[in-house]
């Protein structure tokens, strides 16, 4: 009993012991001792090797390197002073969660808006051979290439007979960084694969006889004209070259004539000169109009190279990426191509933050009425100097020399004269065949004429005769019938006449032999 009473009297003398160590250390037990704000219980001591490892953190050392571990008492608390612990601020975190859920929002739109660009380009994708013209496969990244752009208005892409109206070979070069651009006439006289000379804009409809695909035909035809490999074709209608132009708000070009036009199915549009910003509608009536422009074709063409461009310049732009939506919904349905998607991949990485530099090419054409229907002319002069420059832009060497042109010799003068006369007169023989067929046409016609009045009257009159007999038999017939009814009627009478009377005469006799 003493010895624990000892003990116990000896405890708080060994705490105090220690109070160096710990100055601010107050009782725990007591119940008048509070715990300061600044100090906190960290651990309770019962084994010697516990203090130690805590002593030896790296987080909580002792001010005092001098007092032994195994002088303080085992079941005595431990006090450490608190590290001062700073607040983080919550704005930092909801700047991270909000740009977080942006980002993720983005991605999602990109995931969508690709599928939906995805399926409306792959919708249109058409095979189509390499040319013959290349001799080893293109590097999509490096190697120079070009694209035959096919404008038509037919609204059925599925359509087996229809006319390109629009008709643009575009050279891309990534070294350069350059895009050259040529319009090739609609009403251009060039020779077909399959030996026929007409219109280009005829391909199609000759391709449809023949049962050949429409755009190999196309592609060969150009190919054999300017001598160079076409790599891909796009052909698009007017409902796709309206919904592009809407989805990327429009485009600006400069009007150097102004005029207005109206497209059927379409409202009318007005271009002022100067800067015009045109939707989708206006840019296609602009693109389109010709009877206005004292150029024709030629003026039309331009102007058509003008909203290539500047569509091009848009659709470059890190912008177009919020106008994708409705540039997918524009083109399902609406395109034809033979592009893949990693040749799209690698056109966009070409002028990926760059405006492309263009380069238009003007060649000049004459037009001409041969026979009964317009072409345009041009002269192996002209086709020699657009061949070169087109292979130059694609640093293209050929493998077989231009064919010949598809001009007889006096078209061929016609198409060298520098003057404005679209008839060539001096080709006696198509003029002489041209007025002989025209007089021949209107005396026959005149005839024809003659003799469809003449049989029109012979027909109405053989006509009226028979509605007037038909009439007639009708009517007989009617009355025939009326008669025959008429005497069913009379007969149908007397028999019940004759039964009235029976039964009368049948009453009466009864009458007479019973008078009760």
């Amino acid at each position: 009993m003493n010895n624990q009473n000892n003990s116990s009297n000896t405890q708080p003398n060994q705490a105090n012991k220690h109070d160096d160590l710990f100055p601010s250390r107050k009782e725990p037990n007591s119940s008048n001792s509070t715990e300061p704000n600044e100090f906190e219980i960290f651990a309770k001591r019962t084994e010697p090797n516990n203090f130690h490892s805590i002593r030896e953190s790296k987080t909580h050392k002792f001010t005092s390197s001098s007092t032994k571990t195994n002088d303080l008492p085992k079941d005595q608390p431990i006090y450490l002073r608190k590290r001062p612990v700073k607040k983080k601020s919550s704005k930092p975190k909801w700047i991270v969660i909000t740009l977080s859920s942006l980002f993720g929002l983005m991605l999602v739109y990109l995931l969508v808006v690709g599928l939906q660009v995805y399926w409306s380009i792959s919708s249109g994708f058409t095979e189509l051979s390499s040319s013959k013209l290349r001799s080893k496969e293109l590097n999509k990244e490096q190697d120079a290439f070009s694209v035959l752009l096919l404008g038509t208005d037919e609204r059925d892409p599925d359509a087996p007979d229809w006319h390109p109206d629009t008709l643009m070979v575009g050279i891309i070069n990534p070294k350069s960084r350059s895009i050259q651009i040529i319009s090739i006439p609609r009403d251009l006289k060039v020779k077909m694969p399959t030996g026929e000379v007409t219109k280009i804009n005829q391909t199609a409809t000759v391709a449809h006889k023949y049962g050949i695909d429409p755009y190999k035909v196309t592609r060969e035809t150009v190919e054999n004209f300017l001598n160079i490999p076409i790599d891909y074709f796009m052909r698009v209608n007017f409902n796709s070259f309206v919904g592009i132009i809407d989805a990327v708000d429009g485009v600006t070009v400069n009007v150097e004539r102004p005029f207005s036009a109206k497209m059927i199915g379409y409202p009318p549009a007005t271009f002022k000169k100067g800067l015009n910003h045109l939707n989708g509608s206006e840019a296609l009536t602009y693109a389109r109009e010709r009877k206005q422009d004292p150029l024709s074709d030629v003026g039309r063409s331009a102007r058509q190279r003008q909203i290539v461009v500047a569509l091009t310049e848009k659709l470059t732009k890190p912008s177009v990426i919020f106008a994708l939506p409705g540039i997918a919904s524009a083109l399902k349905g609406n395109i034809k191509h033979n592009f893949e998607l990693s040749d799209l991949y690698a056109l966009a990485r070409i002028f990926q933050g760059s405006k492309p530099d263009f380069q238009l090419q003007v060649f000049n054409s004459k037009s001409a009425e041969i026979g009964d229907d317009w072409f345009q002319l041009w002269t192996s002069e002209e086709r020699v100097t657009v061949s070169s420059t087109l292979q130059k832009q694609l640093e293209y060497k050929p493998v077989k020399p231009l064919e010949p042109s598809p001009l007889l010799e006096k078209e061929e003068q016609f198409a060298s004269r520098n003057d404005d006369q679209d008839y060539p007169d001096f080709l006696v023989e198509l003029d002489e065949k041209k007025k002989k067929k025209k007089e021949d046409k209107t005396k026959d016609k005149k005839e024809e004429k003659k003799e469809n009045r003449k049989t029109e009257r012979a027909e109405n009159k053989k006509e009226k005769e028979e509605k007037k007999l038909a009439k007639d038999k009708e009517k007989e017939k009617k009355k025939r019938v009326e008669i025959s009814r008429n005497r069913s009627n009379r007969l149908a009478d007397k028999e019940r006449e004759k039964e009235k009377s029976k039964k009368a005469t049948t009453a009466n006799d009864r009458k007479r032999q019973d008078p009760n």
